[in-house]
């Protein structure tokens, strides 16, 4: 595992001078390993309007606790699937797409 990657934890929501709503965010640095999604990953996540880009294999899977975001090289990215082996997770991510959402409608 030589790819570093951060899982991004909301916190308890706070309220600033104006009243609006916060929550800050808690960064936690894990160890991982990166390789592409696969075609098949692509195509049957396409079906549902999703675009897996990474896949991600944490070693140490009592580091994550349900993140649903993450960063990795610079960009931040939104847990699509977990799926859990022994003491390894693999975290199927894409970026968000306008507006927040994950996914996007073809015309």
């Amino acid at each position: 595992m030589d790819d570093m990657i951060k899982l991004i934890r909301a916190g308890s929501p706070v309220r600033d001078k104006n009243g609006n709503v916060k929550y800050p965010e808690t960064k936690l640095e894990e160890f991982c390993k990166v390789r592409s999604a696969t075609r098949s990953e692509f195509y049957a996540a396409a079906n549902e309007g999703l675009k897996p880009e990474l896949v991600i294999t944490i070693s140490h899977s009592i580091d994550y606790n349900g993140e649903r975001e993450l960063e990795y090289d610079g960009e931040r990215y939104v847990v699509i699937r977990t799926y859990w082996s022994g003491d390894e997770v693999e975290l199927t991510v894409g970026k968000k797409i306008g507006g927040g959402m994950l996914w996007s409608v073809s015309s």
